[in-house]
């Protein structure tokens, strides 16, 4: 089931202007599909004492674009989907088309889930004056904002596993640019939580978000004053959790 633009754009417009809703939680910060599997599960959660209806797809990058179902190599069920207060709900997400995906590499793609809460009604059936004004303030569709972590499509016998693949970052700091250079030699997409140049002294933090893909590299460009020594950065795991590293930086002209 394909969510319409037409209604997308509406339910972003009332995010924007209506009093937003702390309902539906997605459990885990990213989600893992083997290729050795034909489906996994997502566990949602409705810890408030409304139910909600939940709107469900996955995208392949574009945020404000709900792609067709035949750019997306699974299927997901159910799309649409209510949530009773202080209950759950499982999603399944079953391969479809993955075997057109590259073997060599992983690859990523975006969970969704727009909740849409209940409305509330007030009515005074003392005063029928005044019972529509407050029906217009009252009865408001409350939303909360869209939640959207990554999927990591992994095929079967990748080189090293994504452990070994942290340890193997290359780092690389060009003085004459001002440039840090960064490179990923494995088949993993590195998530980057933290980054620190010169931990020991200067202490700067890198603010943006920093994910690398597989058989890639990035640059980032340093303070002209700084003559990058050392980084401390963190890396997020499967499980949500983060591993930390310190590396001495080598340096060419």
């Amino acid at each position: 089931m394909r969510i319409h633009h037409s209604i997308y754009a509406l339910l972003v417009n009332v995010v924007a202007t209506q009093t937003l809703f702390a309902g539906v939680t997605i459990t885990g910060t990213r989600i893992i599909f083997p290729a050795q599997q034909n489906s996994i599960t997502i566990q949602l959660n409705n810890p408030s004492d409304q139910p909600a209806l939940i709107q469900a797809w996955l995208d392949d990058g574009d945020a404000n674009d709900i792609p067709d179902a035949d750019r997306i190599p699974f299927i997901l069920t159910p799309p649409l989907t209510r949530i009773e207060a202080q209950k759950g709900q499982m999603i399944r997400l079953i391969a479809k088309e993955t075997d057109q995906l590259p073997q060599d590499r992983e690859s990523l793609y975006w969970f969704n889930i727009l909740d849409i809460p209940a409305t509330t009604v007030m009515q005074d059936e003392n005063n029928q004056e005044n019972s529509h004004k407050e029906n217009q303030e009252e009865n408001k569709l409350q939303v909360s904002i869209r939640s959207r972590i990554k999927v990591f499509y992994r095929p079967k016998k990748l080189k090293a596993s994504p452990e070994k693949a942290y340890e193997t970052l290359g780092f690389n700091y060009s003085s004459a640019q001002q440039l840090l250079h960064i490179s990923n030699p494995s088949p993993y997409f590195i998530n980057f939580s933290d980054l620190t140049f010169n931990p020991q002294s200067e202490k700067t933090a890198y603010s943006e978000t920093l994910m690398l893909a597989p058989f890639s590299q990035q640059s980032i460009r340093l303070p002209d004053a700084m003559h990058l020594k050392q980084v401390k950065y963190s890396l997020i795991n499967d499980f949500g959790g983060t591993l930390a590293f310190e590396k001495h930086i080598e340096s060419t002209p």
